[in-house]
């Protein structure tokens, strides 16, 4: 089974991105006055344009998030990596992980 718990500090990394989005797409609203001139900035629908500034909500189309500002994989979706294992060579059963991880040659 895999692990679906999302950590506290990606969903505050999360936070982070989504806010800077947010005000980048502020900022380009004081030049366009009007949320449909950003989102033909970012070559994207208005709906994700206000629905991201407005709501907070975050569109799963990767393309659309890399327009709009975001990244195309927040913090919280990455998968975790795995920690390597690590044993000196000379310790009990340091054959087996060693050809587990190079092959026999």
């Amino acid at each position: 089974m895999t692990n679906n718990i999302v950590s506290d500090d990606a969903r505050a990394k999360d936070g982070q991105v989504i806010e800077r989005a947010q005000n980048r797409l502020k900022k380009a609203y004081l030049r366009h006055v009007s949320w449909r001139g950003v989102a033909g900035e970012c070559g994207v629908n208005v709906r994700y344009v206000w629905a991201l500034v407005q709501r907070g909500q975050v569109p799963r189309n990767p393309d659309i998030r890399a327009a709009i500002g975001l990244p195309r994989v927040l913090p919280s979706e990455r998968k975790p990596k795995a920690k390597r294992e690590l044993v000196k060579i000379g310790a009990s059963g340091w054959e087996n992980v060693y050809f587990k991880k190079v092959g026999k040659r």
